[in-house]
């Protein structure tokens, strides 16, 4: 395996219920600062979510402190860090032990450690590394939305073009590509989910490009890149629910009227009637809900 690293703190924060605004403030926060990041989110609704950062031993532990109680005033949330000194780990080994294969619907999402040398027949397998982007699967937004594309196929849902907007990893992408073949336009205001998603497209051998899946930095669902090529048959979107609610029109407006359909995720059970409250106020019916953990996923068709 890898070789050990040197000492590293340790700092864990117990968040509120609805995390996500939290998690991303203190992603934000700690983006020159920390080794890696993750939440760890509970199995029953209402435990507890703790959220992880790890950071070399020469880091300042007043400079991790200050930043905490910077994003605990924007936030309006009382966070009270565990931080301790860990001692020399084999970090590859325990990311192995922590990503392994993972089966969810017909997809086997795994590593390269983990690459299998044959799938079961019908089965759908895409490498995903766990990276510098959001998407490995593991969490319930990206499941939702990999077993919603799924039963949109075995409705005989057969779109001609689609978009990831906010790709992440790509795995999304990918695995609308794989299910149907047809071009996907990958997109994501982070130039380096978009290096990740390239990188993806080469490990599982697709080519990039116009009729298979293309990727690109878009600065929101108006950007021109994404209009050049509207509208779609399937729109994705799998972010958080302020900026569906923000995007409610711009998306609405991406989605091929009465044979298209719109995949919403990234938003808590707790908020998707007010998620779904803004598309339905752009002509969108719901045709299924969802719900992985916490976590809801929304399949809509526009009127």
């Amino acid at each position: 395996m890898g070789q050990s690293s040197p000492d590293m703190i340790e700092c864990r924060l117990q968040l509120p219920a609805a995390f996500a605004d939290v998690a991303t403030a203190l992603d934000a926060a700690f983006a020159d600062l920390a080794v890696a990041t993750s939440v760890d989110e509970p199995g029953t609704p209402g435990a507890t979510v703790i959220y992880n950062a790890l950071f070399l031993n020469d880091v300042a532990q007043d400079d991790i402190l200050a930043r905490i109680a910077i994003v605990a005033t924007q936030t309006g949330t009382s966070l009270t860090p565990d931080m301790h000194v860990l001692p020399p780990t084999d970090w590859l080994a325990v990311s192995y032990q922590a990503h392994p294969p993972l089966d969810i619907g017909r997809f086997t999402i795994y590593g390269a450690h983990d690459r299998p040398d044959t799938l079961a027949a019908g089965r759908i397998g895409l490498e995903i590394e766990a990276a510098t982007a959001f998407g490995t699967g593991q969490h319930g937004t990206t499941s939702g939305c990999l077993l919603a594309l799924q039963n949109l196929a075995e409705s005989g849902f057969t779109p001609r073009r689609c978009i990831d907007v906010g790709t992440g990893s790509g795995i999304l992408a990918l695995a609308a590509h794989a299910l149907w073949h047809c071009p996907v336009l990958a997109t994501d205001i982070d130039a380096e989910a978009v290096r990740v998603t390239r990188e993806h497209l080469r490990v599982n051998h697709v080519a990039e490009g116009a009729k298979t899946v293309a990727v690109c930095v878009a600065d929101g669902a108006d950007d021109t890149i994404i209009q050049d090529t509207a509208p779609y048959d399937c729109v994705i979107a799998n972010i958080l629910a302020g900026p569906l609610r923000h995007m409610a029109a711009d998306l609405t407006q991406l989605v091929t009227p009465q044979a298209g359909r719109l995949i919403l995720s990234g938003l808590l059970i707790t908020q998707a009637a007010d998620v779904m409250a803004a598309y339905t106020a752009q002509g969108c019916t719901l045709v299924r809900e969802t719900h992985h953990g916490e976590w809801a996923a929304l399949v809509l068709q526009r009127s």
